[in-house]
């Protein structure tokens, strides 16, 4: 199965990253998203929206635009990215749509993403994780986690007498780099397609741990990568893994951790897609249908990174913004970004990890910067005219 001669569609809360990739196999395919930003329309035949609900996707509008998508233009391949993690039933509802799915089923992202399932694996495999409890525990030094949601927004420190939401789990807290591993699978055997770094929102005291970016650079010695490729290779056995998927960990002074496991392309996926000649999502088609590459996934050739910038404030975007060449998910002119919501992303690249890493940093404080003056000039606009 090829992504260049299926007819594709992309189905993620944010899929500009799987966009670009489907397009550097060959592909335009037709994508649901929630934020529609300019990219992903540049990609897009079809750009339609992903409509959201108060427990995540909307099932029912889902279900509703891919059987219209299926009478406008045939039955096609869904590859689905973030949101599906605290809805496994809608994975179902895509393929009674008459839609084939290339990824894990409903059952594999069901067992991963149940906690108790889930760490019970672990401790059975000998896989090295936190300490995990479900009742609330009675001293500090927890954190509050719902393993079904994604970004990291649902994590935060427990506080004696917090009574958390249904579906919370509580995990010990560790000092450490959170790291991540991306990698491709068929359901029995796995190839590492990379290490990063993860970074946390730590400025934001509300939401210490949400999702901030990550770079394809890991401080981690040859006993490490590979204990932690050995991790990955006994869960993509236990759990029948296909595809593209990512294991967060943490990187300690007693070793490495992992804090779960995410069975879809991850975000780190374009810190990595330049360096294929057909494109990741195009490699994630055929593995899920049994096909993994004879030799490595891709050969990194540069230190990639990226940040996601959050609003500092309310905010309405400009028809006439400039936006820097090396910012993506562009928003759409006339959208309006409530304080805390993703802006868009920062990217920079190089060979050297100091100079990436500063050059980065650079271009988020100026584009903070330059958010905060079209802010200012759009309240002083709406304050003077009529």
């Amino acid at each position: 199965m090829r992504a260049s001669s299926e007819r594709l569609c992309l189905i993620s809360t944010s899929a500009r990253a799987l966009a670009a990739s489907a397009a550097r196999g060959g592909a335009r395919p037709d994508v649901f998203d929630f934020f529609g930003d300019r990219e992903t329309r540049t990609h897009a035949r079809r750009c339609l929206s992903l409509r959201l609900s108060r427990h995540g996707i909307d099932g029912e509008a889902l279900g509703r635009d891919l059987i219209a998508l299926r009478s406008a233009s045939g039955p096609g391949v869904v590859v689905y990215g973030s949101g599906f993690e605290s809805q496994p039933e809608l994975l179902q509802r895509v393929n009674d749509c008459g839609f084939s799915i290339a990824g894990n089923d409903a059952q594999v992202v069901r067992n991963v993403k149940d906690p108790e399932t889930f760490f019970s694996q672990l401790d059975e495999l000998k896989i090295p994780h936190p300490q995990v409890c479900f009742t609330q525990p009675g001293m500090s030094g927890w954190l509050v986690k719902n393993p079904r949601a994604d970004g990291g927004t649902h994590v935060h420190p427990w506080l004696e007498g917090e009574t958390p939401p249904p579906g919370c789990l509580f995990q010990r807290e560790v000092d450490g780099q959170p790291m991540s591993v991306l990698f491709l699978a068929d359901g029995r055997r796995a190839q590492i397609i990379g290490f990063n770094s993860l970074w946390n929102d730590k400025n934001n005291p509300r939401m210490p741990y949400r999702y901030g970016g990550a770079i394809n650079h890991a401080t981690l010695d040859h006993r490490e990568r590979t204990t932690v490729i050995g991790y990955v290779a006994a869960l993509v056995r236990t759990f029948g893994l296909k595809g593209i998927n990512g294991m967060d960990f943490i990187a300690s002074a007693s070793g490495c951790q992992v804090l779960e496991l995410n069975p879809r392309p991850c975000a780190t996926l374009e810190l990595y897609d330049p360096d294929t000649d057909v494109g990741l999502v195009s490699l994630h088609v055929r593995a899920c249908a049994g096909s993994l590459p004879a030799g490595r996934v891709c050969l990194p050739r540069r230190l990639r990174a990226y940040r996601v910038i959050y609003a500092q404030r309310d905010m309405r975007i400009g028809t006439d913004r400039q936006w820097p060449l090396w910012c993506r998910d562009l928003p759409q002119p006339r959208r309006y970004i409530r304080a805390g919501e993703p802006v868009c992303t920062v990217h920079a690249a190089g060979t050297r990890l100091r100079a990436v890493t500063d050059r980065l940093a650079a271009r988020c404080t100026a584009l903070i910067g330059l958010l905060t003056r079209w802010t200012s000039m759009d309240s002083l606009l709406a304050e003077v005219l009529p």
